[in-house]
């Protein structure tokens, strides 16, 4: 992200998570503008919980556990969904589920009725703020690290 300025005692500016940032602040400010790189994952049930993470660009982390018995793919759009609800405008959202990509972007069918739900919800969001969804291998997911 590009740094555009420190604020000065005489002006406030929002960062990009919405907080105020006034003078003496040591963290950097962005456009509220500029593009937010997300990144999305999802664990089913393995026993004790099911969780997913969701990381932001900007560093926060937004990590949800449960002990509901729940699926991998469940777990995902928990993710993705998580993930639209907090973004903006022209974000991308990054995920290693070439199933969620594929419902969602790809008209790829869905055969497992309990997703649909997410599937119609994800998908309105998607549209609503106009933002990429974009698959990437599992390596380079940054919220996938965080089950490793």
């Amino acid at each position: 992200m590009k740094l555009l300025r420190k604020a000065s005692a005489k002006d406030t500016l929002r960062c990009r998570k919405g907080s105020k940032a006034g003078v003496g602040g040591s963290s950097p400010l962005w456009s509220v503008s500029q593009k937010m790189k997300i990144w999305i994952d999802g664990s089913g049930w393995n026993g004790r919980e099911s969780k997913f993470a969701v990381v932001f660009e900007d560093g926060r982390v937004v990590q949800e556990t449960t002990k509901e018995k729940k699926t991998n793919n469940v777990m995902e759009y928990e993710s993705l969904i998580k993930a639209l609800e907090s973004c903006k405008e022209g974000d991308e959202i990054f995920t290693d589920s070439q199933l969620l990509v594929g419902h969602v972007l790809g008209g790829w069918k869905v055969r497992k009725k309990h997703l649909l739900p997410y599937v119609e919800k994800a998908q309105a969001l998607v549209k609503e703020k106009k933002v990429k969804l974009i698959w990437i291998p599992r390596e380079e997911n940054k919220a996938g690290k965080l089950f490793e």
